[in-house]
């Protein structure tokens, strides 16, 4: 082989050599980063299950630490599910030390971290609920706490671990909804009804919105006389 075409497959093979060590060490940093991320990550739901059985506000400090670590595994590979579950703990596990003011600045982070969230991952639909319930709790009745709501049920309109929560907040926005979303709503009612009757008298009873329920239970007798049987039996 001449000496040129020697030198030239010399080179080529350290090219070869070189760009192979490149993505070697590539790799070898995004399983660092993976590998970091996971661990932050066990030790925050390690973390939230002992939070879970304690009484809500009684732990300030071990919320503080699970959303540190859920942070930190952020910055390391960034995951949507990690501003999913910093938001939700705050609005789940934090007493705020005064009403009103408190409540608002307490969900608009939540809010932030929902958004952020659902900008990366926006199939979610229980995000979307904690993210109309934040809204709404920061905001008020505004269209963006009625189209986050909306979502939600768009996403997945059968949930049954959603009904609660999503009538509790469809209550609450019901002089804002319009006839469509009050239709939306209702569907909502009637299945939780179908799901747990006592539930949906609680949520009934929070919201001072049965009017709104027995409207949307209105066209089904069978529905209606069981609703008015579990409330007697309250």
């Amino acid at each position: 082989m001449p000496a040129v075409a020697r030198g030239r497959a010399e080179s080529f093979r350290r090219l070869r050599l070189a760009a192979a060590l490149v993505v070697g060490l590539a790799l070898a940093v995004l399983g660092v980063a993976q590998t970091a991320s996971a661990l932050l990550q066990v030790r925050a739901a390690d973390a939230l299950k002992v939070l879970r059985a304690a009484p809500p506000g009684s732990l300030p400090d071990a919320v503080a630490a699970i959303k540190a670590d859920l942070e930190r595994a952020d910055a390391w590979w960034r995951d949507p599910v990690n501003g999913f579950t910093i938001a939700t703990l705050s609005m789940r596990f934090t007493l705020p030390d005064e009403a009103g003011d408190a409540d608002r600045a307490l969900a608009a982070a939540a809010r932030r971290d929902l958004e952020r969230s659902l900008a990366a991952a926006p199939g979610n639909a229980e995000a979307w609920i904690w993210l109309a319930t934040a809204r709404l709790i920061e905001q008020g009745r505004t269209r963006p706490s009625i189209d986050a709501f909306s979502m939600s049920i768009a996403l997945a309109p059968y949930d049954p671990a959603l009904l609660v929560w999503r009538c509790q907040t469809g209550l609450a926005l019901y002089p804002a909804l319009d006839d469509l979303e009050r239709d939306n709503l209702a569907e909502q009612i009637r299945m939780l009804e179908d799901v747990s009757a006592d539930d949906l008298v609680r949520v009934a009873f929070a919201s001072k919105r049965m009017d709104a329920v027995v409207a949307a239970l209105g066209d089904d007798t069978a529905a209606l006389a069981h609703f008015a049987a579990r409330i007697k039996a309250r």
